[in-house]
């Protein structure tokens, strides 16, 4: 069959080659269809404003997570020392020392905890006396006020970590009970801690710290090398490394080291 075949038959029987009004609209009308489908998703669940509060810095550390780990020393203040901590699992084993976590060491003296008090004895045919449960009684006469006064904390003395520095390439995070230096490459803040009460920098943050409001905690970007929260009770630091964690050894295995 030619071409002038195919048209006489078109000629004598047009309707059955005229598309319908749908198959001629069907691809504007889907994607128009599609378009308002997506505005209303948008708006029913709010993505533009998840969108605008979104912290997308954690998006970045997600999608570093597929070609690196990381390493978080929590460092928590105490009233005239600090105590530096790893995750439960950490990568580096069960005694963790990294070389990019320095502690200065030195002798405090912190209150123990003070010793209770001594307990008194009830003599049971107290029980069905009309007096008051541990009055004083003939067989049970009351106890000298120095006895029942719980004894003062002791004075203990021990070694501790009075400062502590935590290096991110070229940053560092500088850390004292009371006070916190961030530095990267040539540009420092100093933060005053008030324990259990506020963080507050002693000049304007640069735009790769962040402070949402007031005496709130303070994120630290250091890019790829890393991040750390400054709060009111510790640092949370945490190191980026490239590859994956026990890629070749497990840390608890007679292999590792």
């Amino acid at each position: 069959m030619n071409a002038d075949a195919i048209n006489d038959i078109a000629a004598r029987h047009p309707e059955a080659f005229r598309r319908s009004l749908w198959k001629r609209y069907a691809t504007p009308i889907g994607m128009l269809l599609c378009i308002l489908y997506t505005f209303y998703c948008s708006w029913f669940f709010s993505v533009a404003a998840v969108l605008e509060k979104a912290n997308w810095n954690l998006a970045g550390a997600y999608l570093a997570d597929w070609v690196s780990y990381e390493i978080r020393p929590d460092i928590e203040f105490k009233d005239n020392h600090l105590t530096i901590d790893y995750s439960r699992f950490s990568k580096l084993g069960s005694n963790p020392d990294p070389d990019w976590v320095a502690k200065q060491m030195a002798v405090i003296e912190r209150r123990g905890d003070a010793a209770p008090a001594p307990a008194i004895a009830t003599n049971k045919s107290s029980q069905d006396s009309f007096m008051a449960p541990g009055a004083p009684t003939a067989e049970n006469p009351a106890a000298p006020s120095g006895q029942s006064a719980p004894a003062a904390p002791e004075t203990v003395r021990e070694n501790a970590v009075v400062a502590a520095t935590v290096t991110l390439g070229n940053g560092r995070i500088a850390v004292t009970p009371n006070l916190v230096t961030v530095t990267r490459g040539a540009e420092s803040v100093v933060f005053d801690i008030a324990k259990g009460s506020s963080v507050t920098p002693r000049t304007p943050l640069p735009d790769w710290i962040e402070q949402r409001r007031p005496g709130s905690t303070a994120y630290v970007s250091f890019g790829f090398l890393g991040r750390a929260e400054v709060q009111n009770d510790e640092v949370v630091a945490w190191r980026r490394f490239f590859g994956g964690a026990n890629f070749v050894f497990d840390t608890n295995s007679p292999f590792w080291g």
